[in-house]
């Protein structure tokens, strides 16, 4: 598992997981956690900002004209694209991407009770129906679809009486030949939540920084309150103590540096498939500002325009 400030081999393959079913996403066939949907989330956000990526978006839609200058590991960054894709469009469409190279596919099938019914109860049993659902939801997808019996056990009858019958009752069934394969992410998203805290504030002053290009650094600080204490000052009192404002003012241009030049890392690390880290990345390309705020204006055009079509489509209906 990665953490901030060193690489991580993707290629490891980590523990099966054994998630608590109340606090995960289910899409299609794949699973994650909460913690891991926002690094997901992160991840992407960051890969829109990697000069990396953005040449290999251009060089696999055909729209590198042969003068650029491409890092030495540009291979590496390629086959992380043509996993992840274009990220250069809405986040709603990430998701599919997501949950297929960052999600989880199987664990170890366990037992599972699906209700009770009892002679004196509802007819038919509502908590049967919804045990069955929910199996079905989370569990049996978590699980990679395992073959399953679904069987009725009186209450009252011997635990020896039990298992003489469930044995009987296996050993009459077709053998399964479905094998549930290890499910583990191809890229392994972080789980310390502080990494994860760290790494959104240093996208946050990034993605500030790329709509506004015109703001000096420590107004990139208050903004992307990369310091609680001295954003707070800076808001209350902005016309008074004049040198204790310079000094605010100079501690929150230094740590907005610092959080622009780590979140450059995080992304071009994020472009070769390590995430979160800003270890420096060696082969690493040089951010261009305007280039990315003509970016951003553009997918915020674009994004605009499917939802106001969308929208007058639906009038038009009404």
């Amino acid at each position: 598992m990665g953490i901030m400030g060193q690489p991580m081999n993707t290629n490891r393959r980590r523990k099966r997981r054994a998630p608590n079913l109340g606090f995960i996403a289910v899409w299609d066939d794949r699973w994650m956690d909460w913690p891991e949907i926002w690094a997901a989330d992160l991840w992407f956000k960051f890969l829109q900002i990697s000069p990396s990526y953005e040449l290999a978006r251009q060089c696999r839609a055909g729209e590198l004209m042969g003068a650029e200058a491409l890092p030495a590991d540009f291979d590496v960054v390629l086959a992380v694209y043509d996993d992840l894709g274009d990220v250069q469009i809405s986040s709603g469409e990430w998701l599919d991407k997501q949950y297929r190279f960052m999600g989880h596919f199987g664990k170890r099938p366990s037992t599972a009770q699906l209700g009770i019914v009892r002679h004196d109860g509802p007819e038919p049993a509502p908590d049967i129906m919804e045990g069955l659902e929910a199996y079905l939801a989370k569990q049996w997808i978590v699980e990679g679809k395992p073959s399953a019996v679904i069987a009725a056990i009186p209450l009252g009858m011997g635990k020896a009486e039990i298992i003489r019958q469930v044995e009987a009752m296996l050993d009459g069934m077709m053998p399964d030949s479905h094998v549930v394969a290890d499910g583990s992410p191809k890229y392994q998203v972080a789980d310390k939540r502080n990494d994860l805290r760290s790494a959104g504030r240093y996208c946050e002053a990034m993605r500030i920084k790329l709509r506004r290009p015109a703001l000096k650094n420590w107004q990139i600080g208050v903004m992307a309150k990369l310091s609680e204490a001295h954003s707070a000052y800076v808001k209350a009192n902005p016309k008074r103590d004049p040198d204790d404002l310079i000094d605010r003012h100079g501690a929150l241009k230094i740590l907005t540096s610092r959080a622009l030049s780590r979140g450059h890392m995080i992304a071009e690390n994020a472009a070769r498939g390590i995430f979160p880290s800003y270890a420096t990345c060696e082969h690493a390309m040089p951010l261009d500002w305007d280039f990315l705020h003509g970016q951003w204006r553009a997918r915020s055009k674009k994004i605009a325009a499917e939802w106001y079509g969308a929208r007058s489509l639906l009038v038009g209906h009404l």
